[in-house]
């Protein structure tokens, strides 16, 4: 009988056990609101895998659109779009960055030139779109994810959900995480050897980063030393005074947006090349490699033609204008381009078309499926602006690379792709036909470059699981654990978090110890 009594016991805790478990793993379908910069297909199209996983998981996903273009993406069917337009003039803006992008270098302190004028977008939508933002803020949400750069309004939305309603929310990298934001978040990212994201423009072929070499380092260091001087400016009278119209508070910091966040997503090439600390709380979301669709029929028909060697695919993003491009340049990639008539070219052309005769193994296209063109297998190079989506589209794709950065994160990425040994590079400043020619003769007679790309895209997507997977899991447990108690999450960073966190560039460069010592100095030295 006691026996008996003692199974049933058993079990019962058994029965509990599971039952919890089952509570604990459990999440029922949640409403998400996503929000990033005004006007950025760009940074969208970084979320969207993400943003489609999340739907793919049941929940209810809605991102704010603040654009005055047609967004026009493969969207999952749980995913809805809140449309506001925007007020920007997109010709003044590409007109003031045009020739700058094509004629100089850009350096990190320009940010804030680029979060003035979002900043000022953020003000027009307060007071034109009210009833919509007050319509967003009313509704119930379980999470926000935010764009990390120029998404001034999301910064605000975050700030305020996490005040007034206890919406957790996370922050979103679209390109690679700023050496600020790896300070802000106490994460040990050294200055110098690694290449700042506003790297200098290439100046030849295999212009590699090269930490040994003091220039490297200085430029490396006076360019992160250029961003964090910034900030507290930026902060303090570029975002706080627009975010306080909603907010009511006028303290708005980088350093408290990212100490009240739940977790730090960034979508990036990790591990192959430039390591960096992480740490529990920061997440690559960028490993993963999308499936591409069929080939339309006339770009099949193209590239398949049986006279052809090989398909070279030329794309520069959507935010580099060719109409702003010195002549020169255009002029150097044709006539490079007509040496290689044994080849076909399939050249995405943002901007007017030039008014010259192009033979007929080119083809010039102001949007081409280009997933689709650099996953066939005619395809021998891709002549890219080393934008991150470009990048990992061709390592998925196992396509070498040709790049010339213009601005940004750009030549970062193409420092990285020579690293890799996967590309060659171009340098915008001293291009001319033969350069591009010499460049895609390399790529196009050695096999070295396609078969590296290949053996990386492999250990690239190489892990324990899938990271469109364990991001989705991370942020449905932060759903799940969030219950709305104020203090959850101070409580959860106090277990977990780090300490540097809360010291200031004061304390974290021992400035205080430094300025003492230099007292002391000067004391027994004046006492003398």
């Amino acid at each position: 009988m006691a026996n008996l009594c003692s199974a049933k016991l058993l079990k019962v805790f058994v029965l509990l056990f599971l039952l919890l478990l089952l509570n604990s793993l459990l999440v029922l379908p949640a409403r998400i609101l996503v929000a990033l910069a005004p006007d950025n297909k760009s940074h969208l199209r970084s979320m969207l895998p993400l943003i489609n996983r999340l739907a793919s998981s049941d929940h209810s996903v809605h991102i704010f659109s603040f654009s005055s273009e047609k967004i026009e993406e493969k969207f999952a069917p749980n995913v809805a779009l809140i449309t506001v337009p925007t007020e920007l003039n997109r010709e003044n803006i590409m007109k003031e960055m045009g020739e700058r992008i094509w004629k100089q270098t850009m350096h990190s302190p320009m940010m804030a030139f680029v979060y003035k004028i979002f900043a000022q977008s953020f003000e027009v939508l307060l007071q034109k779109h009210s009833d919509k933002v007050a319509e967003v803020l009313n509704s119930p949400w379980d999470l926000l994810v935010i764009g990390e750069l120029f998404s001034v309004h999301a910064y605000a939305f975050a700030l305020f959900l996490s005040d007034h309603r206890r919406v957790p929310y996370a922050v979103f990298s679209p390109a690679m995480m700023m050496h600020s934001n790896a300070f802000k978040n106490a994460l040990g990212h050294s200055w110098v050897t690694h290449p700042h994201p506003f790297s200098p423009i290439l100046r030849h072929s295999d212009d590699r980063f090269q930490p040994q070499l003091f220039s490297s380092r200085l430029f490396n260091v006076l360019e992160s030393l250029g961003e964090m001087l910034i900030w507290p400016f930026v902060d303090a009278f570029v975002i706080a005074p627009k975010i306080a119209l909603l907010t009511g508070r006028n303290d708005f910091s980088f350093d408290q947006l990212y100490h009240r966040s739940e977790i730090a997503l960034v979508d990036s090439i990790d591990l192959l090349a430039f390591p960096q600390p992480s740490a529990n709380d920061v997440l690559s979301a960028g490993a993963h490699c999308e499936m591409p669709a069929e080939l339309p029929k006339d770009y099949r028909v193209f590239v398949e033609d049986p006279h052809s060697k090989g398909t070279v695919y030329v794309a520069f993003g959507t935010a580099v204008p060719w109409d702003y491009a010195p002549p020169h340049i255009a002029n150097a990639f044709f006539d490079a381009f007509e040496r290689l008539s044994d080849h076909r070219f399939i050249f995405s052309f943002r901007g007017t078309f030039p008014n010259r005769t192009l033979s007929p193994h080119i083809r010039l296209v102001s949007w081409a499926p280009q997933l689709e063109v650099l996953s066939h297998p005619k395809t021998k190079v891709f002549l890219t602006h080393s934008g991150l989506k470009s990048i990992k589209e061709s390592l998925c794709s196992g396509t070498p690379m040709l790049t010339m950065p213009m601005f940004a994160e750009q030549a970062h990425n193409a420092k990285m792709l020579l690293e890799f040994g996967i590309g060659v590079g171009l340098s915008k400043f001293s291009i001319d036909a033969q350069t591009v020619f010499d460049g895609l003769s390399e790529l196009l007679h050695k096999p070295k470059y396609a078969q590296r790309a290949l053996k990386l895209r492999h250990i690239f997507l190489d892990r324990p699981m899938n990271a469109l997977d364990e991001a989705n899991f991370r942020l449905s447990q932060i759903i799940r654990r969030s219950d709305g108690s104020k203090g959850k999450g101070e409580k959860r960073r106090e277990f977990v978090g780090r300490k540097g966190t809360e010291k200031g560039a004061m304390e974290s460069f021992h400035l205080d110890w430094t300025f003492i010592l230099l007292a002391v100095i000067t004391f027994l030295f004046l006492d003398k």
